[in-house]
């Protein structure tokens, strides 16, 4: 039986790099109808976060988006006045489709400073965009795009979104639960995002792609191997 509490806000650090192997499900739903998946005999119960976290992300990129080819997402997330800087790489085949290698710091503003990673993450990125070690990529010029170095890092697309939390055990497994209503904003167009994640923080990779399977089936519901990076790159 699958028991379902409310989870803990985490909060990174000022400098402390986190590293983790993200395993993730998303199911995407029709505008508006997001809130009527808490319905579903699978979520009966559970019990979000009392209120939503408004979440504002920029993704960042060079100018031939050559960390979207790649794969590679480098986002800033503003919640709680507080920068979270996350850049989150392709995991190895053995991890699947839904599985990403994640790196995170808290950073002091939305101005991305890749050498809060450390040196190897900070040259594997730099070598992704074809940029020299020289280069500072937290200084992005106040100037027209135009005017800006083709291989600098720049503002890409954004996300706005509300999201709550909840948490799902089933023995030794974790799943956490994120609704995340909002939009994804790029280039003067906005699309509409209305999503769950089901994340696996913990235990056997079977519960949660079984939860995602039954949620997609009885909620009308439909399970995504696409990112936010992604379809805001889509998008731009």
């Amino acid at each position: 039986m699958v028991e379902l509490v409310q989870s803990a806000q985490t909060v990174t650090k000022s400098d402390t790099v986190t590293v983790n192997r993200e395993i993730e499900v998303k199911l995407l739903a029709e505008p508006g109808k997001l809130q009527s998946a808490l319905k579903l005999p699978a979520l009966a119960g559970i019990a979000l976060q009392p209120r939503a976290r408004t979440l504002d992300t920029i993704y960042y990129d060079n100018k031939v988006g050559a960390l979207q080819n790649a794969g590679v997402a480098l986002r800033v997330r503003r919640a709680y006045g507080r920068h979270i800087m996350t850049v989150k790489f392709p995991a190895s085949l053995s991890a699947g489709m839904f599985g990403r290698d994640e790196i995170e710091v808290r950073i002091p503003s939305a101005k991305p400073d890749i050498e809060k990673f450390g040196s190897d993450v900070a040259a594997r990125i730099r070598q992704i965009i074809g940029q020299k070690p020289s280069r500072i990529l937290n200084q992005i010029p106040d100037k027209p795009q135009s005017e800006r170095p083709d291989d600098g890092i720049m503002p890409a697309f954004a996300t706005v979104f509300k999201r709550r939390t909840g948490m799902l055990i089933d023995g030794i497994t974790r799943i956490e639960l994120a609704l995340d209503s909002g939009t994804i904003e790029a280039s003067g167009k906005k699309q509409s995002l209305d999503e769950i994640e089901l994340e696996l923080k913990e235990g056997n990779e079977t519960t949660l792609y079984e939860l995602a399977s039954v949620l997609a089936r009885e909620g009308g519901l439909r399970l995504s191997p696409m990112t936010k990076a992604q379809r805001g790159s889509l998008l731009a």
